[in-house]
């Protein structure tokens, strides 16, 4: 499939200015090297690593995430897409500022920070794949986008997943933010009343994210997970500096209740079928892919599902 260009140099070039301006400082979370050292810490490019109530109204927003990256796949404007959105024009049915609301929050999350994927999450739009890999992949950069979700999820929700427990309540975030309050201390000046409303949204959001399952009381989900997810978590790693070892045994696999194991798994099915190199001997461990971006592995996408 030929695709048009991605965004207008002047909007591309906006895009990236965001990126820019962003904080320089990043979260680190130990995990081991490639030669299994464990002396370096993997750096994933959150945009700040302090807490923030942000996500404390919308969740998921997935109809009209879903709605905009459709128009945006086809137009290839970011400012189409907005005009198009905030005029109720792929939004009916909502008032103004509602709009503009859910306009400010699908932008602060896919088209600012650092390696901003709006550009790939707008190709998975034009590409034939399961609905289910478009919503990991909008979930992926949901977690990513907020230190706290991250956290909540790699660290609390991935330990009661080993542990085996399934069952997720607000007071479950509520004590999750009293005991990292030490170090954020921004946690102390939220009112109770934010605390709860910010967990009400997250774990609404989680569950239509497909993270958590039920309505008004929560388990563990089963998030959407392929070879295809795989390969887009592998190469997110890759794109922003991370090691092959980081890439398994790090926290990103966590986002789906994946360890290091599955993700081995599912990248050596991948690499029978696909054009990518994957092997492990020892501590050894290398992961050749062919392309370089996200950006590039969803284009890459889209051309497959045109070809004979």
């Amino acid at each position: 499939m030929q695709l048009r260009p991605k965004f207008p140099v002047q909007e591309r070039s906006r895009a990236n200015g965001l990126a820019r301006r962003m904080p320089q400082s990043l979260a680190e979370i130990q995990a081991e090297t490639d030669a299994g050292h464990g002396d370096k810490p993997v750096v994933l490019p959150l945009s700040d690593p302090a807490y923030s109530a942000r996500y404390s109204s919308k969740g998921a927003l997935l109809q009209e995430l879903r709605k905009a990256f459709a128009h945006l796949a086809q137009e290839r404007s970011v400012a189409m897409t907005r005009d198009a959105a905030v005029k109720g024009i792929i939004w009916a049915h909502k008032t103004q500022q509602t709009r503009d609301t859910c306009w400010d929050h699908l932008h602060y999350r896919y088209f600012g920070g650092p390696h901003a994927p709006a550009t790939a999450i707008a190709n998975l739009f034009l590409a034939e794949v399961p609905e289910g890999l478009r919503s990991s992949v909008l979930y992926f950069h949901y977690a990513l986008r907020d230190a706290l979700v991250f956290d909540f999820v790699t660290q609390h929700l991935w330990s009661a997943f080993l542990s085996g427990r399934s069952s997720v309540s607000v007071a479950d975030m509520e004590l999750f933010l009293r005991d990292r309050s030490k170090d954020h201390p921004e946690v102390d000046g939220w009112a109770t009343s934010t605390r709860k409303k910010l967990a009400h949204s997250i774990l609404a959001a989680l569950r239509d994210f497909g993270a958590l399952a039920g309505a008004s009381k929560k388990w563990l989900g089963k998030p959407y997970v392929s070879q295809a997810l795989a390969l887009y978590i592998a190469t997110y790693g890759k794109q922003v500096g991370m090691t092959t070892r980081e890439i398994l045994d790090g926290p990103l696999p966590h986002l789906f209740f994946l360890d290091g194991v599955g993700m081995r798994g599912l990248l050596l099915s991948a690499a029978r079928t696909r054009n990518i190199e994957f092997t492990e001997s020892g501590s050894v461990v290398s992961l050749q892919l062919p392309w370089r971006t996200v950006d590039e592995y969803t284009a890459q996408l889209g051309r497959e599902d045109q070809e004979p």
